[in-house]
This record gives C-alpha cells, structure tokens and sequence, in this order.
C-alpha cells in the first residue's frame, strides 16, 4: 500500500523518502568500505557536545 492511500501528509512522505535516500548512501558507502561517522542530533545540536560515532 502506498503512503498516499494510507493518507499521509505530504510532509510524512518527503520524510519517508529522505531516509530511504540516506539510507541508500549509507548502504552504498559501507559496501564500498568507506570511513563513516554519524552524528546524534536528536536532541539538537550544539557543536560544542556533537555525539559522533564511527561506524
């Protein structure tokens, strides 16, 4: 079922694309041995106390 029939807002579904997106670089990135850091921003951000992890 596609998101537009479950009637999501098209703000959800931009969302949604976007992580597909990223997560295809991600993938592409670590198949091809690529150093990846990944920064936590769920709580905001402040460059100050930036969570990074590599993966």
């Amino acid at each position: 079922m596609t998101l537009k029939l479950r009637k999501y807002s098209k703000e959800k579904i931009r969302e949604n694309l976007d992580a597909e997106i990223l997560d295809v670089c991600l993938i592409e990135a670590l198949d091809n041995k690529h150093n990846i850091k990944v920064i936590d921003n769920t709580k905001g951000f402040n460059q100050n106390k930036l969570n990074i992890k590599n993966i």
